[in-house]
Order: structure tokens, then sequence, then C-alpha cells
């Protein structure tokens, strides 16, 4: 069973009306952009605040707390041009008109109204709008006055199509704000919030939404390192606020997650494996050679070089040469990063016209990890460094060799496009009717190219400045417009083309469905293995003989582990005995059970165990896996729909990003199942599959060192 991050809903109607009245605040221009809503919440005391589009909003009160005219007149004493409607949501045309698809509005104005107590160890707060969960950990402290400088928070939102999203959002101490708004933390309750007009505050005790220049903070998608780490990833996040929608608007609204069956895994078979992914780099390498050039020549720079040489040497039999650019050889240029240019007021080697070189820069300052010793394993580092050396000398040479091509793809030819937007001039493009009958003045770069059967690669570049110079152009440009402007409304992105017939041509979307496991299962598992959990020594002494009763082959075990445990405190943690029992052993495996089936104590989740796949669904994560959609969007198209995580096999306790499902539609059949191979490899994200077919990314390549 896959599970995904669209939801369904279930509401009762009437149960709302009885205990609620929701008004429909309208304003000329953007509400966000004055305090009318933030007087609704911190004056009237509404109990949630929802922007509907720029000049609507939803406002949700208590029953009979404020009559319609109270709250008309108090509104227009202040904004004379706004109004204020009570809505009947009972009448469904009026659902329709004010919550739109699902009544998705009506659900995330709920959602809004939560409030937990603050000794949960997490809050929620609404910042007129805008629902976030924040986490104690995810502030921090000036270290003299332990007041909060910067602190991150996820934006909980239903999505267009009744996705569940969770977006990191960070605010810092800022006395300039690009949007004019500003954010402090209540004195009296500690909450979030928006600053009022009224509100008495110093300037620089003020927030605005921004994160520390180029740094930025992340939460992993997944973590089941622990349950305290579960609960800081956003689907532990997730699963806690699907809880707290039971708890306190379980009478109101019901919500069930997308179930779907019938999803077919893509496996490399041996001679997959062998030809495709055997690719020998020190052999591709050798062929031009390695170059390094110290542009830094500083202490630390001097030892990054050292440590290049001697990986190289090492683990590809390589060794570089040192001294200046070379035009027939792959360039490794150590260089500082650009802010370092900047204060000293330096010609920055980032802006160098390398047209000809075949160069992968590496800044000193973000590789002082290349500092240590050397382990036993190449440096990922370095390894990432030399394979970009590589796509980049295949752009160059306009023939792959990272990847066996042939064995692939040796009866036709494959076209792959991408399409950026064009910087506009000053005074902006002029106004035009696109392929797809909008206007628009956006004009975009597209750049394609072409695979024979035997890996040559022919790249060509064109604009929409202009007319089409000929029939393969005009119909990239009405693909692209026609299928961007169907999918505008689902908040869909078209990500690129491939095709080996121009009149069957594949689109690539990108959805807003994320695949999930069962969080439900995996909350339920890691709090009641938590490894602080007390536990008593002579109970599991006394389990382990019954368990020798039952399973007499691991005799041995159980007097070992009992041997130990007499070792032990009385009372000691479930991690600690987590540790003792071996849990990569059968037999540790098979007493975690029969504790677990026969005592009640549970001692480890086994998440990652295939006995227990069906239960926590963790395969809905890892690995490329598809199925056949016939009736797409119901809108009877056929689609082929994939999504790609790490491997099985390479899962370790965490996942940083989520698998999104894409859509690959085609004007006749669609054929992208001969394209999976291209996305099973590790070259372009490395040590993972990539999303897309690897030939995108020497798309990119083209683009960024704009080859002719």
């Amino acid at each position: 069973m896959i599970l995904t991050n669209k939801f369904h809903v279930e509401y009762d109607f009437a149960l709302i009306d009885r205990d609620y009245d929701i008004f429909l605040v309208e304003k000329p221009g953007y509400l966000d952009k004055t305090n009318i809503l933030d007087l609704a919440t911190q004056r009237f005391l509404a109990r949630a605040v929802q922007y509907s589009f720029g000049r609507k909003a939803l406002l949700l009160f208590d029953k009979n707390d404020i009559s319609e005219k109270q709250f008309r007149e108090a509104i227009e004493t202040d904004y004379t041009d706004a109004t204020v409607k009570k809505l009947d949501i009972l009448n469904e045309d009026i659902r329709k008109q004010s919550f739109y698809y699902q009544n998705r509005l009506l659900l995330q104005l709920l959602v809004n109204s939560i409030r937990v107590p603050r000794m949960e160890g997490f809050s929620y707060n609404n910042l007129t709008g805008k629902f976030f969960y924040g986490d104690p950990s995810w502030r921090s402290r000036d270290r003299k006055t332990k007041q909060p400088y910067s602190m991150y928070f996820l934006e909980i939102s239903f999505d267009p199509g009744m996705y569940l999203n969770l977006d990191v959002k960070t605010f810092r101490k800022n006395k300039y704000s690009k949007s004019g708004r500003f954010y402090l933390i209540d004195p009296n309750t500690g909450i979030f919030r928006r600053k009022l007009k009224e509100d008495n505050v110093r300037q620089e005790d003020l927030f605005t939404e921004a994160s520390f220049g180029s740094s930025h903070n992340t939460v992993k998608y997944l973590d089941f390192g622990s349950f305290e780490d579960f609960r800081k990833c956003k689907l532990g996040v997730m699963e806690q606020f699907l809880q707290d929608v039971k708890k306190y608007l379980g009478q109101y609204v019901t919500l069930s997650a997308e179930e779907r069956e019938g999803d077919q895994c893509y496996k490399e078979s041996k001679k997959e494996k062998d030809n495709l992914s055997g690719v020998d780099y020190a052999v591709i390498l050798d062929k031009l050679g390695v170059n390094i050039v110290d542009v830094c020549r500083t202490e630390v720079s001097e030892r990054i070089v050292s440590r290049l040489v001697g990986e190289l040497q090492r683990f590809y039999g390589i060794t570089p040469q040192l001294g200046e650019l070379q035009e027939s050889m792959y360039n490794i240029r150590v260089i500082h990063k650009q802010e370092y240019y900047e204060e000293q007021q330096l010609p920055d080697p980032h802006s160098d016209d390398l047209h000809g070189y075949i160069v992968q820069h590496m800044t000193q300052e973000e590789h002082t990890d290349l500092l240590g010793a050397p382990g036993e394993k190449e440096s990922p580092v370095i390894h990432k460094i030399l394979v970009e050396l590589i796509l980049k000398g295949d752009v160059r040479a306009g023939q792959i060799s990272i990847y066996n091509w042939e064995k692939l793809c040796a009866n036709k030819d494959w076209t792959f496009v991408q399409r950026q937007r064009l910087k506009a001039p000053e005074g902006g493009f002029e106004e035009i009717t696109n392929a797809a009958g909008k206007t628009t003045r956006n004009r975009f770069l597209y750049s394609t190219v072409n695979i024979s059967p035997d890996g040559r690669m022919n790249f060509r570049s064109f604009d929409d400045t202009e007319s089409a110079a000929d029939g393969f152009e005009e119909k990239i440009r009405y693909t692209f417009d026609t299928y961007e402007d169907k999918q505008r409304r689902g908040q869909k992105d078209v990500e690129g083309l491939v095709f080996s017939d121009i009149e069957n041509i594949h689109v690539i979307i990108r959805t807003k469905e994320k695949t999930m496991p069962n969080t439900s299962a995996i909350w339920k598992g890691l709090k009641a293995t938590n490894v602080r959990d007390a536990i008593i020594r002579d109970v599991v002494i006394g389990a382990l003989g019954a368990y020798k009763e039952f399973n007499p082959a691991d005799d041995m075990y159980a007097d070992s582990l009992a041997a130990v445990l007499g070792e032990q405190q009385p009372t000691f943690t479930k991690g600690e005995l987590k540790k003792l029992m071996n849990m990569r052993t059968k037999a540790g495996k098979r007493f975690n059970r029969f504790l677990h089936n026969e005592y009640g104590i549970w001692v480890s989740p086994e998440i990652k165990d295939s006995d227990f796949s069906d239960e926590y669904l963790l395969e809905n994560v890892t690995d490329i896996k598809y199925f056949i959609d016939e009736d797409t969007d119901g809108e009877g198209i056929t689609s082929l729909n994939y999504y790609v995580g790490p491997t099985k096999e390479s899962l370790q306790l965490s996942i940083h990003n989520a698998s999104i499902v894409r859509q690959v539609q085609a004007e006749e059949d669609v054929e992208f199942e001969e394209l999976l191979p291209l996305m099973a490899v590790d070259f372009v994200r490395i040590g993972s599959y990539t999303v897309l077919p690897f030939p995108f990314k020497y798309l990119r390549e083209w683009a960024n060192i704009d080859c002719e």
C-alpha cells in the first residue's frame, strides 16, 4: 500500500455551524499588507484567520462571540473600504464560492485554530493566516542576554488538491523587512505573532522572515533514529499534527491519507549493473590527465591540494599535474568563496572566462573537512568533484563516457529539452500571446540535447524572443506553453521534455504529491521503544529463562546475555539493553520479539527489517517506483507516474528529501519505462538515485558553460 500527502476530508458542517461563526473580510488591495486581520485576532479574539486570495480572508469566531454588525462597525472604523459578511456554511453554493475544492480553506481555517498547552514542549503559532509548528530547539539565543535572535518553524498548509505540505520558514531579528511585515514574541503569552500598530516594541527586538546569508535551516523529511529524532523531522511533525487534528477537531473533520495499490519497483538487472554502472572513472580521467590549480596559495589550500594529490594517487592511480589551467586536461581549481573577493575588492575567479577549459571549482572555505587525516575510503567530496569533471568533459567532447549508453538505447535517438526564464531588460519584455493563447511578458531560453545510439551528444539552444526558426522550435515552444498552462491550476511544474519521436513528446511534470511510510506505526514503535525508558534487570533475566525453553537453539546467546545482564544495575534503560542484545543478530531479533509478545517489553521497533515492511511501509520512500494512471486528474489522460528515493540497501536512519511523484504525459503512447535506468545512477546525486533522467544534468552543464 502506498500512502501519500494527498488527503481526503469529511466534514460535519452542522457541528461546525453550531460551534463557530465564520466571517469573510474583503478589501481592495492586499489584506496581508494591513493590520486588519491582526486586529481581528488580538483585539476581537478571533480563533483563527485564513487568507483567501489577495483581498479576501476568512475569520473564525466562537459562536455568538461577536455579531456581524459589531464586527463590521469595528473593522470599518479603521478601514472604511473594507466589507464584512457572515457566511452560511450550510449553504453548499456559498461553501464552493468561499472555500474552494474539497472546502480546503475551511479545513485550513479550522486547523489554524488549534492550540496546545505550553507544557507539551512544542507550539503552534497562527501568524495571521499561516499555521506554524515550532520546537524550542529551533531557536538560537544570544549567549549573553539569553534572548532569541533567530528561529525557524515548519509552516503546515493544505495546498490546492488537498496536499499537506510542511515548509521551513526562518525568522531573525532585523530592522529591515522587504515585505514590510514585522513579528514579535508576545511578552504576555510567549506566542510568536505579527506586530500590531499599538505594540510598543523596540525596532531591534522585531523579527522578519529571512535566513542568514547563504545558510539555510533544514528539517529532515524522515528520521527514525529515535523517538526524539522522529518528533523533529517533517513526517514526525506531520504525525503529531494529525493526532492533534483528531484530538481537537475530530468532531468536525476527519482526515485520511491517499492510499494506492499496484506500484511497481524498477530493479536493475545484473546485466544493467555490470554494463551501465561499472564504469572505471580512473580510465576516463587518465585519458586527459588531471591538473590542480591552487589560486589561493594559502596554508589551508596547500593542505587541500595535498589531500587531492594523495587520493588521486591512492584510489585512481593518477599523479596529477600542478600549475596553471590546461585546455587539454581536467582542471580542479582551488579558490576562495565569492564573499572573500568582494570583501577584499579583488577580481573574482568565479567570473573568469573559462571557455574551452574543463574546470571544477572548489573553495577552501567549504572544504576544510579535507584538512583532517585521510580515511580508509575515498573522500565522497573528492569523488563528487571528479564526477563533475567527467560530466563537464563529456559535454565538451559531445560524447557520453560516464555511462554505457549503447547498452540502453541501441536503436533510436533520444532528445531531452529544458527551458529557463530569460532575464528581462530594463522596462521588461513586450507583452505577447504565447502558444497556449495566454498573454505573457516572459521569455525563455530552450536547451536541447540529442543523443544517438552510440552516445554522441548534439546540443542546441534557442529562445523565444523572435519567431521560431523551424518546425522543431515551434513544436518545443508549443508543448512547453500548453502543458505549463494546463498544470498551473494544480500548481504543478513542467520540468522538461523527452522524446524519441517529436510527434510523441513526453512531458515530465513535478506534482505536489509526496509518498510517505506509515507514520502512525513509526510513531507508535519509536515511542514504545524510547531508549530513555527504564527497565528492570531481573525481569529481563527471567524472560531469558523462558525464552530458552521456546528457542533451545539460542541457548548460547541467552546464557551469554544473562551473564552480561547480571553485571548491570537493577534498573537500566532500553537503550542500554538494546546494545547488549545485539539487534544485528537473528537471535537478538527473536528475543526482542519474544519480549514484546510475551512480556509487553518492546526494545527495538525493527523499522528497517523486511519482516515488518507491511507495517511501517518504509518501501514507500525507497528505490524507483512507478505506476500507470489511466485517468490523470480525472481528465481521461494516461500518464506514467514515478517517484525516486534512496536505495533500500543504502538507507540509513534518515532521509533528507521527500520522494516527489512526477507524472509523464505524452501525446500518444507513453514509453518512459525505457528511460527508468537513466535515474538508477549515483553520479548526479552522489550516493543516491537521480529524480530526472541524467541527460538533464548534461543540459544544465551545457547552459552553465555556454557551449556553442
